[in-house]
């Protein structure tokens, strides 16, 4: 019984570590494409020649808030990277309580195991002796 919720632990965590995983992968793309915006748009100011004021002023404004972006999604990752290692934590330790259970159940099974041949074997004792009783 304690096994069976162990390993119903441990399989949880393993689906929780997953989903950790996808979500992070996901942020980590995003924030892939939001840094490739940034680089794009640089070049793209750089290359450029702007002679009206108002046309300098959008493309730093845009730029200001490509780059806050950037900033708030490698913060969003670094949180999830941290959330996914606490995930992994979680699912090693619940792997080794399983694992705990498992060896002692094993080790349980075994003892009974043993004791039964002892058994067996003093019932083959009592009965080698009534037989050489009766001869």
């Amino acid at each position: 019984m304690v096994l069976r919720i162990k390993k119903h632990l441990e399989k949880k965590a393993q689906g929780e570590l997953v989903q950790a995983q996808v979500v992070r992968m996901k942020e980590s793309e995003v924030l892939g494409r939001l840094e490739q915006t940034r680089e794009q748009a640089l070049d793209a100011a750089g290359q450029a020649v702007r002679t009206q004021a108002g046309d300098l002023q959008t493309e730093s404004a845009y730029l200001f808030t490509v780059a806050r972006e950037v900033s708030r999604q490698k913060v969003r990752v670094a949180d999830l990277t941290g959330q996914e290692e606490a995930k992994r934590k979680e699912l090693v330790e619940k792997s080794k309580a399983k694992k705990i259970v498992e060896t002692l159940e094993q080790k349980k099974a075994l003892e009974e195991l043993k004791e039964m041949e002892k058994k067996h074997q003093g019932m083959i004792d009592m009965l080698a002796q009534r037989i050489r009783t009766d001869v």
